[in-house]
């Protein structure tokens, strides 16, 4: 999200509050920051991340979110994988 000029702290804190639960910026293994929430809300957050930071020229869209369960990437909101 940050490429897209999305500020991590501001998007982990309207997921924590929209859902009520835990959510913090974290690091992954490959050194990037990431947002973390708890709880089973992947494809509800998707929703609420495209509708606040999406659309416009660069924007967020929909082809450009994705759900990775047990190393498995699809969609987060369902047609054909992209790249």
């Amino acid at each position: 999200m940050d490429l897209f000029g999305v500020k991590l702290p501001e998007a982990s804190k309207l997921l924590g509050k929209k859902f009520a639960c835990g959510s913090s910026v974290t690091k992954t293994a490959e050194g990037k920051e990431q947002v973390e929430v708890q709880g089973d809300v992947a494809a509800r957050a998707a929703a609420v991340i495209l509708a606040s930071y999406g659309g416009g020229a660069g924007g967020l869209a929909e082809g450009q979110f994705f759900i990775v369960e047990n190393k498995k990437r699809r969609p987060a909101f369902g047609g054909e994988e992209g790249g």
